[in-house]
C-alpha cells in the first residue's frame, strides 16, 4: 500500500498570512510568518509586532491574498 504523500511548501519570513482561529475555526488576517519549524510557523502579528506564543500547524496558517474573506 503507498503511503499517502502530502507537498509541503515553506512559506518565506516575512510572509502576509492568515490563522485558522482556533475558537471559531475561521481565518483571520494580520499575521506574518516570523519563523519555520518542523512541527510548523511561528507567527508575528503585523499590527504590533508581537510574536504570538505558540507554533501553528501548516494547516491552519496559508497565505494572504487580496479579496481573501475572513
Amino acid at each position: 500500500m503507498e503511503s499517502e504523500q502530502r507537498e509541503v511548501t515553506t512559506l518565506p519570513l516575512g510572509t502576509p498570512v492568515q490563522v485558522r482561529d482556533r475558537f471559531e475555526f475561521v481565518f483571520r488576517r494580520g499575521f506574518e510568518v516570523s519563523g519555520a519549524t518542523t512541527t510548523g510557523y511561528r507567527l508575528r502579528r503585523r499590527s504590533d509586532g508581537t510574536e504570538l506564543p505558540a507554533t501553528f500547524s501548516a494547516d491552519d496558517v496559508r497565505p494572504e491574498t487580496a479579496g481573501t474573506w475572513r
